[in-house]
Order: structure tokens, then C-alpha cells, then sequence
């Protein structure tokens, strides 16, 4: 062996090095993407497990159906609205097309995007002029999760609303967008808790940072309800 790595010349060792250590990198980065993936917190109900992610701009783990945010008219023009309309080669977006309008507090399903999510489901949180109320959240995440049921789902994504559901203007302080989270995050477990039983996994997806906390909060708060009507 080492009479051959003596014959080698210099150039090839060296290329031969470079992709053995490009190889380890990349199956490196492969184990860390699908085994480190972990969630940030869950709960274990008796009929149900929520769990919380926090993963920006990317969907954080497959599931049988995701949900996302929309108004009246069913539009999935922002946020993570157009990110699974993108998944779903716009297909998601001309069956809702045929479906609009629908009130606030309803829901539509439709095509999912292949390898990510079996059904796309369209949550209407908002009127035609983009208001909501927590009943509206409440509502339409419950309709969704029986939307998904009929499905035959056993898993759905659900991500944090607060950035869709936000009044644009030119700047928003963390102070606020933590505000406007508060209730959105309230509302999105009632709307869970309300459809408990009904699949049997639940994530919620944080797809912008600094909100999970609200969420976990809220989560325990579920957990603990839930522990005391046992009792």
C-alpha cells in the first residue's frame, strides 16, 4: 500500500482527498438536516400530540395536510400562503379560485405539493378587507382540522399566523408583532383544542422567529386545562 501511495503522483492524492472530504461534508449535511431536526416543544394529550416547530421559510417536516391563512376571496398572494401554493405548482390556487368566496371562519381543501403534504388546506381568518377576529382563527383552524379528518389525515402543519395577519405599515417593533401574537396564538390552540381527537399529531410551525414562546406558553396552558378536567 504504501509503495503504491508512493508511485501516485502528488495531483491525484490531493483530488482524491478533496472529494472524499467534500463527501463526508455533504452526507454530514444530510444526517443533520433529517436526524437533528427536532421540535421545539410537545405535548402529549390523551386523543391527540401537538407539536411546536420552529423552521423559517422552510416546511420543517412532512405532513398529510398544512394549513395556511387566507381572506374571502381564497388568494395565497403572501407569506406562507404563496410558499405552498409554490409546492403545489400553482394547482392549490385554481381549485380555490372555483371554490371563492367563502365567510370568514370557513375553510377549503384541495391538491397538496408531492413529498410535503397530502392536502392543502385554505383557512379563511380574514374578511375581504384582510380584518380578523379570534373567532374567525378559532373557526376556521377547527373547520380545517375536519376538513382534513375526511381526509384520512393523521398529521397536519399549521403555521403561526401572526406575520400574515399583521397591518402593514412601513415598520413593525418586535413589541408589536409579540402583541398582535398573543391572541393569534390563543385563538390557533382553541381552534386545535376544539377538534382534539380528530388527527392524531398537530404541529404548529414557526416560520419566522421570536414568537415560539407564545406559543409554548399557550401549549402548556391547553396541557395543564386538560390535566385539571381529567382530575
Amino acid at each position: 500500500m504504501s509503495e503504491y501511495l508512493a508511485s501516485t503522483p502528488t495531483w491525484v492524492v490531493v483530488i482524491s482527498l478533496i472529494i472524499l472530504i467534500t463527501f463526508a461534508a455533504l452526507l454530514a449535511a444530510m444526517v443533520q438536516a433529517f436526524v437533528g431536526r427536532r421540535a421545539y416543544k410537545v405535548i402529549e394529550l390523551p386523543d391527540m400530540t401537538i407539536e411546536l416547530w420552529v423552521s423559517e421559510r422552510r416546511f420543517p417536516r412532512a405532513a398529510d395536510a398544512v394549513v395556511v391563512p387566507v381572506a374571502t376571496d381564497l388568494k395565497m398572494v403572501a407569506g406562507v400562503a404563496k410558499v405552498v401554493r409554490d409546492a403545489t405548482a400553482n394547482r392549490l390556487q385554481i381549485e380555490a379560485d372555483a371554490a371563492a368566496p367563502l365567510a370568514p371562519g370557513d375553510a377549503f381543501a384541495g391538491s397538496g405539493g408531492k413529498y410535503r403534504f397530502g392536502s392543502g388546506i385554505l383557512a379563511v381568518v380574514m374578511d375581504a378587507q384582510k380584518r380578523t377576529t379570534p373567532e374567525w382563527i378559532t373557526g376556521a383552524i377547527s373547520k380545517a382540522i375536519d376538513l382534513a379528518q375526511s381526509r384520512a389525515a393523521h398529521s397536519i402543519l399549521i403555521p403561526d399566523m401572526t406575520e400574515d395577519l399583521l397591518r402593514q405599515p412601513p415598520t413593525i417593533t418586535e413589541e408589536e408583532r409579540r402583541r398582535t401574537c398573543g391572541p393569534v396564538a390563543r385563538a390557533l390552540v382553541d381552534g386545535i383544542a376544539a377538534s382534539r381527537g380528530k388527527v392524531h399529531t398537530v404541529c404548529l410551525w414557526v416560520w419566522s422567529k421570536g414568537t415560539e414562546d407564545i406559543l409554548a406558553e399557550e401549549l402548556e396552558r391547553l396541557k395543564e386545562g386538560t390535566a385539571l378536567h381529567a382530575a
